[in-house]
């Protein structure tokens, strides 16, 4: 994958070809960092390898931070092995559930193998096989973000809270 600090989430419009957990973390970094209103991840297990690590976590703070109506939704299909290791995604959900959300799709998307990042509906990364690396991305083509925001939604209006990921308060 070539350098991408040059690019600019709503802007730079270049297919760029994903092979690595690398590369998908650097484009999810970069998006997060540039996003003003909203994430939407869709994820088998909350990818350690993309989304547990400390700077992933200041993006994420700092966009729900910044902007008042800003939102991240998570749809994730199995968090256990995030709760059994701990993930800082999880417990920045626990801290700010009015911003941060996490849902589990019901069973009718379980068989769904694919897994995908979008960022304000225009930039996003994307893997036909959750569990292989090789995807696409592209700082701004809002048309296949938007089409991947809808089928998010789709998913996120009949998915439920993931009740492993409640916070208990003793």
């Amino acid at each position: 994958m070539q350098d991408i600090h040059n690019h600019k989430l709503g802007e730079t419009n270049e297919l760029l070809s994903l092979e690595s957990a690398a590369d998908h973390r650097a484009v999810a970094l970069a998006m997060a960092q540039q996003a003003a209103r909203s994430l939407h991840i869709f994820t088998r297990d909350l990818d350690h390898a993309l989304y547990d690590n400390a700077e992933f976590e200041e993006a994420a703070l700092n966009l729900v931070r910044t902007g008042q109506y800003a939102r991240i939704h998570i749809l994730v299909q199995d968090s256990s092995g995030a709760l059994r290791r701990g993930h800082r995604l999880i417990t920045l959900a626990q801290r700010l559930s009015s911003k941060i959300e996490i849902r589990k799709p019901i069973a009718e998307y379980a068989d769904i193998n694919r897994a995908f990042f979008v960022a304000d509906e225009t930039g996003y990364s994307s893997r036909q096989l959750a569990d292989r690396y090789e995807g696409m991305a592209n700082f701004s083509d809002r048309l296949t973000a938007r089409d991947m925001v809808n089928f998010f939604n789709e998913v996120w209006e009949r998915s439920q809270q993931d009740s492993q990921l409640r916070r208990l308060h003793l």
